[in-house]
This record gives C-alpha cells, sequence and structure tokens, in this order.
C-alpha cells in the first residue's frame, strides 16, 4: 500500500482500537446505561463495548470526521 504512495510528502495511519470508547453518550442515553453499584449507582460518559449499535454510531462519528478530506 506505501508503494502506491507516490508523489505524498506524508502519509499516516490511525490506531482505531477502543476508538468507541472515546463517544460521549447524549443526556438521555446516559440513563439507559446506568449500573447500579451497593454504593449507588454510576453513570457511564461514553459508548459501552457490547452496545448493539456502537459500531454503527462510531462509524458516523468516524465518517464525519474525515468528510471532505482528500485521499482518505
Amino acid at each position: 500500500m506505501l508503494l502506491n504512495l507516490e508523489g505524498f510528502q506524508w502519509a499516516t495511519g490511525l490506531d482505531l482500537h477502543m476508538g468507541h470508547c472515546h463517544v460521549t453518550l447524549d443526556p438521555g442515553s446516559k440513563q439507559l446505561c446506568d449500573i447500579v453499584l451497593t454504593f449507588g449507582k454510576h453513570e457511564h460518559k461514553a459508548i459501552l463495548m457490547g452496545l448493539y449499535n456502537n459500531t454503527n454510531i462510531f462509524q458516523e462519528e468516524m465518517s464525519e470526521l474525515i468528510d471532505g478530506l482528500a485521499f482518505v
């Protein structure tokens, strides 16, 4: 793949492993992702692993991020 980048001065790659953990939940969704513990409840601030649509949401976020960038 790098051999096909003739003429470019810079090339980079992104490590997106566990990237969905950095996508924040909206306030309405935070209430749905509460965990009840013996000392109270814990409210998650980011998308949890194992939620049904977390890969779709992460893909939408990444698509918005790179939209309009050339050669991506």
